[in-house]
């Protein structure tokens, strides 16, 4: 890692992000055909690090609140694990 890339890190976390969570649909539409598959490469890169570690390849779900379905994840979680959101 070089120098702009730990500065940018640092910066990053100093307000608090620790991930990046990019909407696919706006990723799709903000990139053309080559800038989506370097993404594509950085992704594959990224996961085999990871297992490298034996860590396994992250699987997220990210609920928009806004979204329609927003309310039964929440209910179903909540069921769930016993816990208030």
């Amino acid at each position: 890692m070089n120098d702009w890339h730990k500065e940018w890190e640092e910066n990053l976390k100093k307000e608090g992000f620790n991930y990046f969570v990019l909407k696919m649909e706006d990723l799709f539409n903000a990139c053309d055909e080559f800038q989506l598959a370097e993404f594509n490469d950085m992704l594959k890169t990224y996961n085999t690090y990871r297992e490298t570690f034996d860590k396994p390849v992250n699987n997220y779900w990210i609920v928009n609140m806004d979204e329609p379905y927003a309310n039964q994840v929440k209910e179903l979680i909540e069921k769930n694990k016993g816990v208030k959101l």
